[in-house]
């Protein structure tokens, strides 16, 4: 199980986005309270779990997502949480004066953050919009800046005379985390994590237009790459940003080295599989996009859900009811919105909610269960906002693993097209496993890049274009910068990969025998990403290493069998 302390002490606020949850107060008066909801009601045990559970249920605020009102937070608001710290730093008290302020403080940790979320998911929703960014850009700094706070007056309790005090709330390895955190003596951390945001927005700026002018996209990227490398180089730890990011940002157990291993088995093993199916999988895709039988709107999606999940388990099925009653999800097409999709959680209230941009297409539905299984897992989990990273690869093959769980019912999804969908999700699956290696290694190769520019990372990305199976169209190789990866969150893309390796196999499981693969699904869909690392977590359930090419081999056996 994952036992370190994070270590990234010096730009711990760069690290919040991954991270989760601990104790609340009563919710302010900004965010309302709503009725119950009408129907409670748990559905009977399903047939295929029998009435196992898998789950723990956690603390939720119970809050409609139409109730939650985004609120411009002043810096000197947080004094009254800072002050009590710095005062039991200096006279002393009881546990219990420390107990109150640290929760006190934390609790306002959480409502900043949350604050950030819902002026995020709006961004999201109309990126044009320049007052929205601004209003980002600034509460993104406020929250690095409360963050920052938090760290000094943590160091200046850790290295008072009155230190003892912090034993009842915290570890003694977090004690001395704090006291070796060197507060900054210049603002240099925070003009680098502004800068990073800045030309973070200006991507999806950029991409919101109507005509994309890629040279600026990719200049945008150019200096994104410029200032992760000198933050690598600043840490004094790491030989490159790939080291820093895998191990700092993601907190992989394994190295970029060791995933030049999954590269090689994908481009040996599964990019062959998917040059013999992929021509005649989308002929039958294009039969079913261009059909009128299927209902792709976002509430067809939700009732298909509605009727389909209580058959597999009842917990699910909560977790469902409580996103629809709640209105925990924005998945209407809107052109309008960024062209994104994702899970995030409101920390404050301990609520997930799903965004994403829909295409008014067959799409949306394995999008929405995809997103699902990140949901599910986040609503039964409670997530360390201060301390806590979860496994990408985990949290992946949880959401992937909830795509394929769908399969099972595509009959009563798509009717008579239900052959058509299975066949383009396994070939998406296809995709995950080639494009997150694809995308690791033009990230790692980009990344080592001595003089980059434009054109030279265009052609880095033509050259794997083709190696990893793909036949060059007009303007393909600009095709890279409409992945908002490659600039948000560089060294994801690998997790895509990975964790479908293990989701293909759950998938062979499931068609064996549905209900033994259901059971590894909702053990995994279960595991704390903040607890486990994904190679336990395949250890666990017994799956394949995904590090041995054996592993490639037989799931590229049992794709060719499955869409021949």
């Amino acid at each position: 199980m994952k036992t370190k302390l994070i270590s990234l002490i010096t730009c711990a606020a760069l690290m919040l986005s991954l991270c989760g949850c601990a104790m609340f107060s009563e919710p302010r008066g900004t965010v309302a309270p709503v009725p119950t909801p009408e129907s409670t009601d748990t559905p009977a045990p399903a047939a295929v779990t029998g009435g196992k559970t898998y789950f723990q249920d956690v603390w939720r605020g119970d809050i409609k997502y139409t109730a939650m009102e985004y609120e411009h937070y002043e810096r000197e608001w947080l004094d009254e949480y800072l002050d009590p710290i710095y005062a039991l730093a200096e006279n002393g008290g009881t546990e219990e004066e420390f107990d109150d302020a640290d929760f006190n403080l934390t609790d306002e940790l959480y409502y900043i953050q949350t604050m950030l979320a819902l002026i995020s998911l709006k961004q999201s929703d109309r990126p044009d919009d320049e007052k929205v960014a601004d209003e980002l850009l600034y509460t993104q700094e406020m929250y690095y800046t409360a963050n920052d706070e938090y760290w000094n007056a943590m160091h200046a309790m850790a290295v008072s005379p009155h230190s003892d005090l912090m034993n009842a709330v915290y570890h003694a390895d977090y004690i001395s985390a704090f006291r070796d955190y060197e507060p900054s003596e210049d603002d240099a951390d925070l003009e680098v994590y502004n800068a990073e945001n800045e030309l973070i927005n200006e991507y999806y700026r950029l991409m919101a237009q109507p005509e994309i002018d890629y040279d600026a996209v990719g200049k945008v990227f150019i200096d994104l790459v410029e200032l992760r490398r000198g933050r690598a180089e600043s840490s004094g730890w790491y030989d490159t940003y790939a080291d820093y990011a895998y191990d700092m940002v993601y907190s992989k157990d394994y190295t970029p080295e060791d995933a030049q291993a999954v590269w090689q088995g994908v481009k040996e093993y599964i990019v062959p599989v998917m040059n013999a199916h992929a021509e005649h999988v989308y002929a039958e895709v294009e039969r079913l996009q261009s059909s009128d039988a299927v209902d792709y709107s976002s509430a067809a999606i939700i009732n298909s859900m509605d009727r389909i999940l209580p058959k597999i388990s009842p917990e699910l099925y909560t977790a469902f009811r409580y996103m629809v009653d709640y209105r925990l999800y924005n998945i209407e097409h809107d052109p309008d919105k960024a062209n994104t999709g994702y899970t995030t959680l409101l920390y404050y209230v301990n609520e997930p909610y799903i965004f994403n941009a829909a295409y008014d297409e067959f799409y949306d539905y394995t999008d929405m269960f995809h997103e699902f299984g990140h949901f599910t897992n986040s609503f039964y989990t409670q997530s360390d906002l201060l301390f806590g990273i979860s496994d990408n690869d985990l949290s992946e093959l949880q959401s992937q693993g909830m795509e394929l769980l769908f399969t099972h019912y595509y009959d009563e999804i798509f009717g008579d097209y239900s052959d058509a969908a299975r066949g383009y999700l396994l070939m998406n699956m296809i995709y995950s496993v080639v494009d997150g290696a694809l995308y690791d290694e033009f990230q790692q190769r980009v990344y080592a890049e001595p003089s980059l520019t434009v054109d030279r990372v265009n052609e880095i990305y033509a050259e794997l274009y083709e190696e990893y199976g793909y036949e060059p169209y007009e303007g393909y190789e600009t095709e890279w910068m409409g992945i908002s990866h490659n600039f948000e969150s560089p060294f994801y893309y690998i997790s895509y990969a990975v964790s479908a390796v293990g989701a293909l196999e759950l998938y062979n499981l499931m068609e064996d025998s549905f209900e033994q693969g259901v059971d590894k699904f909702l053990t995994i869909c279960a595991m704390d990403t903040e607890y486990y690392y994904y190679s336990e977590a395949l250890a666990e359930a017994g799956l394949r290493d995904i590090f041995d090419a054996d592993t490639y081999s037989a799931i590229a056996q049992e794709l060719d069998e499955s869409l021949a």
